[in-house]
């Protein structure tokens, strides 16, 4: 039945469960940064989004029942208008980026780039590469995993929007939960 120490495969599988558990934490330690969540409130329209969610809030107080509906409390209302906000005004999808140098709307994918030392100061451990069909012109896009970087470029996908969303969250006051895929 072996004594097991698992040999040296087994070391090699917790170093990386260890690395990976110590990236997860690091990422949620970000969302906690007061400077971090200051940029978040920067670009927050809270002021709108307050009274927006106080309307929100009374209109379904003046007709529960509606729809379905019960009366929704002020948090939740100021929720629902954050997220309104950051879906449709704020943060946009993007499947592949608009060629940098004529705007073109249809790159194509062609692999990977290495990450510039700028694009690793704001996480980015991947680069995606994209080829533009009516210039010559390659658009590089990072794979951004800094919350603020990403208030800045606001564009990506899951990853992007989530980590971004989850700092929103934060400094607004709302308790987020951060899933580590594995």
């Amino acid at each position: 039945c072996g004594g097991g120490g698992g040999g040296p495969g087994l070391a090699a599988r917790q170093a990386q469960f260890h690395n990976r558990l110590e990236s997860g934490v690091q990422t949620v330690l970000q969302y906690e940064d007061p400077m971090a969540q200051a940029c978040a409130l920067s670009v927050i329209p809270t002021e709108r989004l307050e009274g927006e969610a106080r309307a929100l809030m009374a209109s379904s107080a003046a007709h529960p029942g509606a729809a379905g509906s019960s009366a929704i409390s002020l948090p939740d209302a100021r929720l629902l208008r954050l997220l309104s906000w950051f879906k449709r005004e704020f943060f946009t999808w993007c499947n592949n980026p608009p060629c940098n140098a004529c705007g073109c709307a249809d790159t194509r994918g062609e692999g990977s780039a290495a990450p510039s030392d700028q694009d690793r100061a704001h996480g980015a451990s991947r680069v995606e590469s994209y080829k533009c069909p009516a210039c010559p012109a390659v658009t590089r896009f990072p794979r951004y995993n800094s919350p603020t970087k990403l208030l800045e470029t606001r564009t990506g996908r899951c990853g992007e929007w989530a980590n971004a969303f989850t700092l929103c969250c934060r400094a607004m006051g709302f308790e987020a939960r951060w899933c580590m895929d594995w």
